[in-house]
């Protein structure tokens, strides 16, 4: 029994008379399907861009809301108007903490701006003593008569690391990997906290809710992108040094690091159109070459087409700073015409 069982088995296959075709002429089948797929896929990226964002970064941020009234602190005042600081609640033991800054001599509501510092900054280092190269991207706004919101960001700054800081040097690594076990990052945490200052904010008399805009350098132009998308309240932008290539295969991506680099950043500030919205890059920055800030920015000017004089994309002779002239006329043209 056995030897006939072998026999059968060891029949050459054309005895069977078994069916065959060239394995190669379904090809056609093969690539359908990836296209198929390829299609559904990129209805899906763009029929809902914002969610899937949102979903992707765990934003907003768990258990965070408005807790009570904020701690106040005045720091001081000069010819162009007064310096606060507010430690706002948001969480059990969790503040958003940040500089305030009220225009002299203010008619009636003011616009606000909110300032995000840059990833070895602070705000106090993007006000004080020349804002470093930050310039006048603070003082600057209260010079326009805007209020400025300069909230602080968890880094490891320049400043602290030879002052004996508490801050662990890989603070957004540690902060990110634990966050995401817990269906979160820390850059919906920023950004959850971000929003819930603008809510305690724009319920001041001080403050023209239909006139807020959003200024930040390098990291925090990284953060203008990712506020804008999710707070329509944002009417202008201005980032400067920020515009980042990204690939899938770039390590940031997928990796814990607590850098906004999740998706292609023309996607992120498409989000933002048609509001008024200016990148600004320096031809000698070494962190973020020219050449590849104008690819991305060739990319995200295509979300302007209905609104082209909203959008615009500046080169300018400098490193890694902010350019306060360029920027300034660029909100004095739109944001006081915002919500208009």
């Amino acid at each position: 029994m056995r030897i006939l069982l072998l026999l059968v088995m060891t029949l050459p296959v054309a005895a069977q008379n078994l069916y065959e075709e060239d394995v190669a002429a379904s090809k056609g089948n093969r690539d359908a399907n990836w296209r198929q797929l390829d299609a559904y896929v990129t209805r899906l990226e763009w029929s809902d861009l914002r969610g899937a964002l949102a979903r992707q970064i765990g934003f907003p941020a768990p258990g965070l809301a408005l807790r009570g009234a904020p701690r106040v602190e005045k720091a001081g005042e000069d010819e162009l108007g007064t310096y606060q600081r507010l430690w706002i609640p948001v969480a059990e033991g969790v503040e958003a903490h940040g500089l305030l800054l009220l225009p002299r001599n203010r008619k009636g509501r003011v616009p606000l701006v909110v300032a995000q510092h840059g990833g070895g900054g602070t705000p106090e280092l993007a006000l004080f003593r020349g804002g470093a190269n930050y310039h006048d991207m603070i003082r600057g706004a209260m010079r326009e008569g805007y209020a400025v919101w300069a909230p602080l960001m968890v880094m490891y700054p320049y400043v602290d690391r030879d002052h004996g800081t508490a801050i662990p040097a890989d603070v957004r690594e540690r902060l990110e990997a634990r966050l995401r076990l817990c269906g979160t990052t820390l850059v919906a945490l920023e950004l959850t906290k971000l929003k819930l200052s603008l809510d305690y904010l724009l319920k001041r008399p001080e403050f023209d809710g239909g006139k807020v805009a959003f200024v930040g350098l390098s990291y925090g132009g990284f953060v203008a992108a990712y506020a804008a998308a999710f707070d329509p309240r944002i009417k202008a932008v201005v980032a400067s040094c920020s515009l980042r290539e990204w690939k899938a295969t770039d390590p940031d991506v997928w990796q814990p690091t607590g850098r906004p680099f999740y998706r292609p950043f023309e996607e992120v500030w498409s989000l933002s159109a048609p509001r008024a919205v200016q990148l600004q890059v320096g031809r000698n920055d070494k962190l973020i070459p020219v050449a590849g800030a104008r690819e991305v920015a060739s990319k995200v000017r295509k979300h302007w087409s209905a609104a082209p004089d909203r959008f615009e994309f500046l080169e300018f002779e400098g490193g890694h700073e902010w350019r306060g002239d360029i920027a300034w006329r660029f909100l004095r043209k739109h944001l006081d015409a915002a919500g208009r």
